[in-house]
């Protein structure tokens, strides 16, 4: 199970999860998270998040939501 204590770093500056995005480009990283081995991992991840008590609507933002919303505003 992959560690989210990052998350929740990033979650108790911005509780709202409003400016927090995954990404899923990981070339030349050699250093992940204990437990992550890559964008494969990310389902693990969310279970782990959800099991920390961070909600399905924070997870989604950050898994997705927040930047779908960034593309919107800067492509469209």
């Amino acid at each position: 199970m992959p560690s989210v204590g990052f998350a929740l770093h990033w979650l108790s500056l911005d509780p709202t999860g409003n400016h927090i995005a995954f990404g899923g480009d990981l070339d030349g990283c050699d250093d992940l998270i204990e437990g992550f081995d890559g964008v494969q991992s990310y389902p693990l991840l969310a279970d782990a998040m959800e099991q920390r008590g961070i909600s399905e609507d924070i997870i989604e933002k950050i898994f997705w939501k927040n930047a779908v919303g960034v593309i919107k505003r800067c492509c469209m």
